[in-house]
């Protein structure tokens, strides 16, 4: 299979792979630059230009979802009704050159900024996850950047002008670490300039509504 089975790293396909002997795309063009030689990618990679224009359909296809039911909803709800769209945060092969993960869900190049633009017109908030997710909790081979997708997002939800909420992902009430991650987030969009619109406690247990 082309783009690999499920349970394939990206390096074990040919579409998601490195290029070549392990070195980064980057790295790729540098080498290819120096040399003065043309850019030229297998057409069943990423980043030839099938490659991305199929990524490109796919996660046009998925704004274009994302706007058409926000706009009805608005329709639906009026113009006052504070609506969210949760925008799950991928943060596994993040540091990939491919980030496979989020490709392969749609999220592709800058989705973040035109997510944030598609919800600008209906003047909603970007509710986002994995708020409490540190990358050195994550297992090497992940290759996971949480932190800095959850900034990202609240960086993109800033240049559009939406308000940024947040969610935890897993249950972490009984980890300090991750409880103080959450906070640390939160203070890191506001100083940002973003507007923090609320957070989402998932997972919540009756004993987090005991008083003292």
């Amino acid at each position: 299979i082309l783009l690999g089975e499920y349970s394939d790293a990206p390096d074990d396909t040919k579409f998601w792979t490195k290029l070549p002997n392990q070195f980064t795309i980057k790295e790729y063009l540098l080498s290819l630059l120096q040399a003065s030689a043309p850019t030229k990618y297998p057409p069943e990679h990423f980043s030839h230009p099938s490659g991305e224009a199929f990524l490109a359909w796919y996660s046009n296809r998925l704004i274009e979802h994302g706007d058409k039911v926000m706009g009805i909803a608005r329709g639906v709800f009026g113009p006052t009704m504070r609506l969210a769209a949760k925008v799950s945060g991928i943060h596994w092969l993040r540091a990939h050159p491919s980030h496979a993960a989020e490709e392969t869900a749609g999220y592709h190049a800058n989705y973040l900024d035109r997510v944030c633009a598609m919800l600008a017109k209906t003047k909603s908030v970007l509710d986002f996850t994995c708020f409490e997710m540190r990358a050195h909790s994550q297992p090497s081979f992940a290759l996971c950047q949480p932190e800095l997708l959850v900034q990202s997002a609240a960086e993109a939800a800033h240049r559009a002008g939406v308000e940024f909420a947040g969610e935890n992902a897993l249950f972490c009430w009984t980890d300090e670490g991750q409880i103080e991650q959450i906070e640390a987030q939160c203070e890191l969009a506001v100083r940002g300039g973003v507007s923090m619109a609320g957070f989402t406690v998932l997972r919540l247990e009756h004993w987090l509504l005991i008083p003292g």
